[in-house]
């Protein structure tokens, strides 16, 4: 699968027999994010903390798979009709070599739906319309 990364998994796995292995390993119950990134972030750590000092660095990435129907346990992101994921990584670095030592941690945080409240940090500008009568909480508190 890491010689061919952007590739499907039929295309990954080259064998019925091994597409099939492929599916039933992605569907077990143990096979979750944290117990495949687990085993890097512990190694990461270790290695940070002999280091005199390490950067943290930490950012997120939405990722769209809008175009994904069948995609299960999908958010809003953006602004608009848009679903995937938010993504936070924490990378480690040596100042010093200016190398990564690795990813600290990942999370892939859920963005809360728009429901009839409106969205917190966008100064009450984006409320819900849905139940409201085609008014949101912005314009009915200047009425």
């Amino acid at each position: 699968m890491a010689g061919h990364s952007s590739g499907t998994i039929p295309q990954q796995t080259g064998t019925t027999a091994d597409m099939k292995a492929a599916y039933r390993l992605f569907a077990s119950d143990d096979v979750t994010h944290e117990a495949i990134c687990r085993p890097h972030w512990e190694q990461t750590r270790a290695v940070a903390s002999r280091l005199p000092m390490v950067f943290l660095i930490q950012d997120g990435a939405p990722l769209n798979f809008t175009s994904h129907a069948y995609c299960a346990g999908l958010s809003p992101i953006g602004r608009g009709a848009m679903r995937g994921l938010h993504q936070q990584n924490v990378l480690a670095v040596d100042p010093v070599t200016r190398r990564p030592v690795g990813l600290m941690y990942q999370a892939h945080p859920r963005r809360a739906e728009r429901g009839l409240e409106t969205v917190p940090g966008h100064d009450g500008q984006f409320a819900a319309l849905a139940g409201r009568g085609g008014k949101g909480r912005s314009q009915e508190a200047s009425e």
